[in-house]
């Protein structure tokens, strides 16, 4: 097991930065290289710098005649150094405590509005790149090359607040791997009374007999008396070794949970957003490994 605290309690920045890269370098060297995760997958491990994520089987706007993918790299990693430094700034500098922010980070890390919510849609967003790219291009391929590299990279999500749960899930893969953990990044199914979609989310085995679903997208929230967000953490459920084994085999799989927020007025708390959530996972998905 990798020995995560020892970055967490390292005071040095400069020290910190050199363990974080060491990392990064042997996580990127143990992986599978160039891999593309598409839609209906379940991920083992680290998802390396070379990999690339598929967030939509749409196309995106631009060239009628060479449509682009709706396809991003995984180049960009300096949600890690941001990462830990938010755990440095928060005092926390224990592993259980650090997964409760993982949440709070991401949507701080990807730019949310006070009440936790995106300004901005991330289909429209890379319609709007798409058809930008196609007026670029008729000018020079160079510079076309240059900007689709640019946004077409984990790192555009940064601060643009349209990060969807495939991205969420996505970088907390690779937190958790990081950390050492054996995790799963999985598209699945999500329902609830408002929704029922595809939907991306996490399953992590912390100990040889402790086994969680993640969905970091969703984080348990504390509201104040005018629905902004006080505290959130990171929702994870127990899950029995049977069903972890089931869902990384892709067999038969489904999660019911009574959930709920919270709201804290004039001193006291009460349960919002009361609902039932259900996961599952498309039986026979595409399998693969780090």
């Amino acid at each position: 097991m990798y020995k995560f605290d020892l970055i967490l309690k390292e005071q040095d920045e400069e020290k910190r930065k050199k363990m974080i890269q060491e990392r990064l370098k042997f996580l990127d060297t143990e992986s599978e290289q160039n891999k593309t995760i598409d839609v209906n997958s379940i991920h083992q491990g680290f998802i390396s710098s070379s990999d690339s994520l598929q967030f939509s089987t749409d196309f995106i706007m631009g060239e009628f005649d060479q449509p682009i993918l709706s396809i991003y790299t995984m180049k960009n990693q300096d949600y890690f150094y941001s990462y830990i430094n938010y755990l440095h700034q928060n005092g926390i500098v224990d592993i259980n405590t650090a997964i409760h922010a993982i949440s709070p980070f991401l949507k701080d890390y990807f730019g949310v509005d006070k009440n936790g919510n995106n300004k901005n849609n991330r289909e429209a967003s890379f319609d709007n790149m798409g058809i930008q790219l196609s007026q670029i291009k008729e000018k020079s391929n160079q510079e076309y090359l240059t900007y689709y590299n640019k946004w077409f990279d984990i790192g555009i999500f940064k601060g643009n607040s349209m990060a969807e749960c495939t991205e969420y899930a996505a970088l907390t893969q690779n937190i958790l791997s990081f950390m050492g953990f054996n995790s799963y990044y999985v598209s699945g199914s999500f329902s609830s009374s408002k929704n029922n979609e595809s939907h991306a989310f996490n399953l992590v085995q912390t100990t040889p007999e402790k086994f969680f679903l993640i969905d970091a997208s969703n984080p348990i929230i504390m509201f104040d008396e005018k629905d902004n967000v006080l505290t959130s953490r990171t929702r994870f459920s127990p899950l029995s070794q049977e069903q972890f084994e089931n869902a990384i085999s892709a067999q038969k799989f489904e999660l019911e949970l009574n959930v709920c927020n919270y709201q804290r007025i004039n001193g006291s708390v009460r349960n919002v957003d009361v609902d039932i959530w259900k996961y599952g996972i498309k039986v026979n998905s595409k399998k693969s490994k780090r």
